[in-house]
Formats: C-alpha cells, sequence, structure tokens
C-alpha cells in the first residue's frame, strides 16, 4: 500500500504496517539515477554493436587477403612446375611465351637457341619459395644434362626469381632471371 503526503511517500505492507518513508527528493533522484543509467547501458549496447561489426568487417579483409596469399600460391607451385616440366621435355621456345617477363624475352630467346642441343635428364627442385604478400618467389633447381655427342651427365644450378603480376592483360607469375648456361 502505498499513502503520499506533499513531501513523503510512505511504504507499508497489506496489514497496514509501515515498512519505510521517502522523500519525494529521493524518489526523483532514484528516477534520475534510473535514468541515466538505462542511458548508459543503452550507449554501451550500441558502442558494443558497432564494435562487433567492426570486427566482424576486419575478420572479413583479413580473410579475404588471406585466401588471396593461398590462391597466389598455389598459382606459383602450377606455373613453376609447368616451367620445369618444359624444360626437362626441351620445350624451351614455349617456355619463352608463357613464363619469361617481357623485359627479359629476347635475351632469354638467345640463351634458349644457345642450348638447343642440351638434353635434360633429370632436376631437383633443391629450395623454394614464396612471398605472396610482397608478389615474389625464388627456386633453386640442379639440372641433370648432356650434351650430344657427349654422354657425360653434368650438373648445373638454376637459382630462378619469379614476379607476380596483376595487370589488366597478364595476370600470373612471370620468371625474371635467365635460364642456367648449360656448358
Amino acid at each position: 500500500m502505498l499513502e503520499s503526503s506533499s513531501n513523503a511517500l510512505v511504504l507499508c505492507d497489506e496489514n497496514g504496517l509501515f515498512l519505510t518513508v521517502f522523500s519525494l527528493q529521493s524518489i526523483n533522484l532514484i528516477r534520475y539515477v534510473t535514468v541515466n543509467q538505462e542511458r548508459s547501458i543503452m550507449k554501451f549496447i550500441r558502442l558494443l554493436l558497432v564494435s562487433v561489426v567492426l570486427l566482424v568487417l576486419a575478420s572479413c579483409a583479413s580473410m579475404r587477403e588471406s585466401m588471396r596469399n593461398s590462391r597466389v600460391a598455389d598459382e606459383f607451385v602450377t606455373t613453376s612446375r609447368g616451367y620445369v616440366r618444359m624444360i626437362r621435355w626441351h620445350e624451351f621456345d614455349k617456355s619463352t611465351l608463357f613464363y619469361v617477363d617481357d623485359s627479359l624475352r629476347e635475351d632469354f630467346q638467345k640463351r634458349v637457341t644457345a642450348v638447343d642441343k642440351v638434353k635434360v635428364v633429370d632436376y631437383r627442385i633443391k629450395n623454394q619459395e614464396c612471398w605472396p604478400k610482397k608478389g615474389t618467389a625464388e627456386v633453386t633447381i640442379e639440372w641433370d644434362y648432356y650434351i650430344p655427342p657427349s654422354v657425360t651427365v653434368k650438373t648445373v644450378i638454376d637459382p630462378q626469381k619469379w614476379r607476380y603480376v596483376e595487370e589488366e592483360n597478364r595476370t600470373g607469375w612471370l620468371l625474371t632471371t635467365l635460364p642456367p648456361e648449360f656448358k
């Protein structure tokens, strides 16, 4: 049961027993505190929601970058294997068309012409590193070969440098070093 006078609020239980007295000033203070607490809670909830949205957007961007890096690294493995296969099966001319940077093409073609009689019998990839974020990669290959009429198998080390290009007319990995000199 609630009884009020002009300056106080008296709170009694159902039997009429006196429980407590509140002054109207203290009630107004309680209302003020309650309203401010609700506002603070709403501000906190808004801030929390904005933070969650920003975290989700940041993780999506990070995931997108990670997926791109993974795709670029996979493309490098495929490209370098294709290049090695062409050299292994004596398709030097084709390798010039598909895997060589434009600035290196003429010198590359001269080197390829000079090794026309080389027969590659085996290769070993000694080291392969790819940095998709930087768009660079390095491979070290040992080529086993002979030059007829000799049947002596020789080994040459081929340190390769690659770069990733994303241009309007071309996207992919390009070799930026010349093939080894097979002597």
